[in-house]
């Protein structure tokens, strides 16, 4: 018996709840599920990471943003007559937007689907002034209550979802840690360094730091360029190349113009070619306020590169805590610059840790045991 399943997202952007909802939805065709990922526009800096798959059934559903706005309802009027139309018999929603709208534009179907939500992270922290943080919570209290499996991709997501934003008890989230796909990513040699550095326009005897992120208020760039200005001089010349766009972009070249001399930033826009380019790095930096679990840097540590990060949501998890890469306090300029300064300034350190971070994304934080686990839980929900 086929299965079908609908898959909402909130917009195909270059990010990682797009990425593992296309992964999921291309490797599921083979056993046994016929699926529909129907997904909003991305905005104009987001990229498109949709743009041009023909292997999987996509569906573009016109006016679903990123905000809440009035442009809502139609959006949900057109998932529900997509919906009708393809008769699942699970739908699994990802992230705010699509889990609110998706969800309720599910319980209209009769027979009545499965529900399964997962949430890649959360928006109730830090993304919204406080009143409407507490609406959203709302929202999602009611809503989890109708779906049939609530997802997290970390037990800190689920932990924070339950305990601190009460949506709702920790027993209800099933925990499934994401993961990527291997193959393209192999551990840095001196050969793909060269390459990958002709390839970005590094100086070939540079240090460089990567910082694969959006450049949106929650990544926290600006936190990164202050602890820029902590570096010993010893660590100069440093190139710093972000690999991403957003809204923050004009601000961001401006304070980069103000950096000290021996700091160069370079602005490079999404790319898609990260696992040619990322061997080039000494590090990769994720200052991010809040995160899930992020793939960018599970794609760092694929290619052998030792990382540097905040530990928000499920990034300790991740990083075995510590052990496969650099934990640094939230929001600390001095304990990035600190974190930083090791692992440019101690080679064997660093070689450690990339060896680390590779172990850890074999054993752990593979594709294929993400799409094994999916497959469980909608057998489970559908017998």
């Amino acid at each position: 018996m086929v299965v079908k399943v609908a898959r909402i997202l909130g917009r195909g952007n270059v990010g990682g709840p797009a990425r593992t909802a296309l992964e999921l939805s291309r490797r599921l065709s083979g056993r046994g599920y016929e699926t529909l990922l129907l997904a909003g526009e991305p905005e104009r800096t987001e990229g498109d990471l949709l743009a041009g798959v023909d292997d999987v059934a996509v569906r573009v559903m016109p006016g679903f943003r990123r905000r809440p706005g009035l442009g809502d309802l139609g959006a949900q009027r057109r998932l529900r007559a997509a919906l009708h139309e393809f008769q699942p018999d699970i739908v699994h929603t990802h992230a705010a937007k699509a889990g609110a709208l998706g969800r309720l534009a599910a319980r209209s179907l009769r027979p009545r689907p499965r529900l399964v939500h997962t949430f890649h992270g959360h928006v109730l922290d830090g993304y919204f002034p406080r009143p409407l943080s507490f609406l959203f919570a709302a929202v999602e209290r009611r809503l989890a209550r109708a779906t049939d499996a609530l997802v997290a991709v970390s037990d800190e997501v689920a932990r924070e979802l339950a305990e601190e934003h009460r949506v709702a008890p920790r027993a209800r989230f099933r925990v499934i840690e994401n993961g990527i796909d291997l193959a393209p990513f192999r551990p840095a040699d001196a050969r793909s360094r060269g390459v990958a550095r002709e390839r970005l326009g590094c100086a070939q005897e540079a240090l460089v730091a990567l910082v694969p992120a959006r450049l949106v208020p929650i990544k926290g760039h600006a936190l990164l360029f202050e602890a820029l200005g902590l570096l010993p001089p010893a660590l100069l010349p440093l190139e710093v190349h972000l690999l991403g766009d957003g809204p923050l972009r004009r601000r961001l070249r401006r304070a980069a113009a103000r950096l000290r001399e021996g700091l160069a930033v370079r602005f490079h826009g999404f790319r898609d070619d990260l696992p040619a380019v990322l061997p080039a790095a000494d590090v990769v930096v994720l200052p991010s306020r809040s995160e899930g679990m992020p793939l960018a840097l599970m794609d760092a540590m694929a290619c052998g590169v030792p990382v540097v990060a905040t530990a928000v949501g499920g990034v300790p998890e991740l990083l075995g805590q510590g052990e496969a890469g650099q934990l640094v306090a939230p929001r600390s300029a001095s304990a990035l610059a600190r974190a930083l300064t090791r692992v440019l300034g101690d080679l064997p350190f660093a070689r450690e840790l990339a060896r680390a971070g590779r172990a850890r994304v074999e054993e752990r934080h593979t594709i294929e045991r993400v799409v094994e686990e999916h497959a469980r839980l909608y057998a489970e929900l559908l017998a």
